[in-house]
């Protein structure tokens, strides 16, 4: 089963910026059911799974508060998929939805390539990380970040 993502997002309409989240936060679910088989998980339960494969200098890069990202990725999904008006001024739009994506985006990238053992897709996940996220990265993220960089170019 092939899992389909969105990595990076350029400018759209917010209609289309939705859809593209809601497809990241659905290949999230396909891949977490995968590899875990597991039917009845949260989608908070899953992004955590997903975050736990990857090691400290692949997870960094993204977030350097996975808690705080994925309590963020559940509202603005739970918002967008249910409707709930009390979630609204809290769920991401705009900018803060790009951001969303993209780490969502890296996320799959990242863990569906040691889900699937292809190392070569780490060399492309710095990339997207560098181009899309770095805008966003705290001074610990860009540190990380470029430890990974490192840690490609001179793997064990």
């Amino acid at each position: 089963m092939e899992t389909a993502f969105i990595i990076s997002v350029g400018d759209c309409e917010p209609e289309e910026l939705e859809r593209f989240f809601l497809r990241n936060v659905r290949s999230a679910e396909t891949l977490y059911a995968e590899f875990y088989k597991k039917k009845h998980a949260t989608l908070r339960s899953r992004l955590e799974s997903l975050f736990a494969v990857l090691p400290e200098e692949i997870a960094n890069p993204i977030t350097d508060d996975r808690d705080g990202l994925i309590a963020e990725i559940v509202l603005t999904r739970n918002y967008l998929v249910h409707g709930d008006r009390r979630l609204r001024a809290s769920a991401a739009r705009g900018d803060r939805l790009i951001t969303l994506t993209t780490k969502l985006g890296a996320l799959l990238l990242s863990s569906n390539s040691i889900l699937r053992h292809q190392l070569e897709d780490f060399q492309m996940m710095v990339h997207v990380l560098k181009i899309s996220c770095e805008p966003h990265l705290s001074k610990s993220d860009q540190a990380a970040r470029k430890g990974l960089a490192r840690h490609l170019r001179n793997p064990m």
